[in-house]
């Protein structure tokens, strides 16, 4: 392979330099600068990485050179934790997490705010579980950076070309909406990292032995109860897999794992009265995107899932309808609170846009399941019914 391919250019682009251009622009206003002058230089930018990207030969892209780019942004993250420490934060997901486990460790509903009238934890409880480790460390940014490294170690085992990979990884950590998440110690693209890999490894295995659809469930479950947006993403890649690889559900046991980890994590938390009266993430995720606008987008992810052929086309329409989502999001944020204050006043949360880029950046170069282009060969999942 010679040159870089693109998938679905148009739209992946575009969502692409829009997140990272909405950050700049908000970000940027706050050095002083203008967005008029900040935007354009950064399209420019990323429009030239692309175009050297292109034109080096693959040659130079080894393995030696992918993983260079790994350690080299690992190490200028830590450099960043340690000039940017979390408590001068002025946001809020590492107090979210310390919230969650104060109050749990004292025996309390976990989602009580540390103040009457503050915010509360909004994430499902496996998310704070996953969590724990950094929070006992007192360092949250590590618990950011597994996702990098996460998403890292899977563009790595994909059966692309270095250059692809190496490129796609340098586009990601040279994303001004990316950097800013692992300064701020967001986990957004961690959860959305860990539902791409979910399904990514659903659909390069077969369903094998009983224990393993049942594991491949238990860990379904455990994603479903990090955050409501993995609901979102998760339903129509399942109702493709029931429909074309029944498989995985013969016996029961993938659909008993699911339901066995939902049900253990989440009925300790109505032991709680507060809990069972409105103190929980329920009211938090609902109140983000209402159901009335949240269900048309899902439904009409569904009616084009059935459609879809192919994993990568898949991963390119579950990065347009969670864009779709967002955007619905963002639009009601902007309706209720006007533009200023939804955007430089944090009514409307920008960090939200990084659940695309899993999604983006993985289909952003020919995926593993169609690695000729058109008329390549199509992934199980998404064979054509007869």
């Amino acid at each position: 392979m010679k040159k870089i391919v693109l998938t679905s250019g148009t739209f992946l682009v575009f969502a692409y330099l829009f997140i990272n251009g909405l950050f700049v622009y908000k970000y940027g206003a706050r050095i002083g600068a203008p967005a008029f002058h900040l935007v354009p230089a950064y399209v420019l930018f990323a429009a030239g990485l692309c175009v050297i990207l292109r034109k080096m030969p693959e040659s130079i892209f080894g393995r030696s050179v992918f993983a260079a780019v790994v350690v080299l942004f690992v190490l200028v993250s830590v450099l960043l934790f340690r000039i940017k420490p979390q408590a001068v934060l002025n946001v809020d997901r590492y107090e979210m997490i310390r919230l969650f486990w104060d109050n749990a460790l004292s025996g309390k509903n976990p989602y009580l705010p540390r103040h009457e009238n503050t915010n509360i934890p909004g994430p499902f409880p496996f998310y704070f579980l996953l969590a724990f480790p950094f929070y006992w460390t007192g360092e949250i940014g590590i618990f950011s950076l597994a996702g990098f490294l996460l998403f890292a170690a899977l563009l790595f085992s994909s059966r692309t070309c270095l250059k692809n990979k190496t490129a796609a990884l340098l586009l990601l950590t040279a994303s001004p909406a990316f950097v800013y998440e692992i300064i701020c110690r967001s986990t957004v693209f961690l959860n959305a990292a860990l539902v791409l890999c979910w399904m990514v490894w659903v659909e390069r295995s077969t369903p094998g032995t009983a224990s393993k659809k049942f594991c491949a469930g238990l860990l379904l479950g455990c994603l479903l109860s990090t955050r409501s947006v993995a609901w979102f993403m998760f339903a129509p890649f399942l109702a493709v897999l029931y429909r074309n690889r029944r498989g995985w559900f013969e016996g029961g046991r993938f659909s008993a794992g699911a339901f066995l980890a939902v049900l253990v994590i989440f009925l300790p938390f109505f032991f709680f009265n507060s809990f069972r009266h409105g103190v929980n993430p329920f009211r938090v995720q609902e109140s983000l995107v209402p159901a009335v606008v949240t269900v048309p987008i899902w439904a009409a992810f569904f009616l084009a899932s059935h459609r879809i052929r192919s994993f990568r086309r898949f991963l390119i329409a579950e990065a347009f309808f969670t864009f779709f989502l967002l955007s619905a999001y963002m639009g009601g944020k902007i309706a209720h609170y006007g533009w200023n204050s939804a955007v430089y006043q944090h009514r409307a949360d920008i960090s939200y846009w990084l659940f695309v880029f899993p999604f983006l950046i993985h289909a952003f170069f020919i995926a593993d399941d169609d690695p000729a282009g058109e008329g390549a060969r199509v992934n199980p999942s998404f064979k054509r019914m007869g």
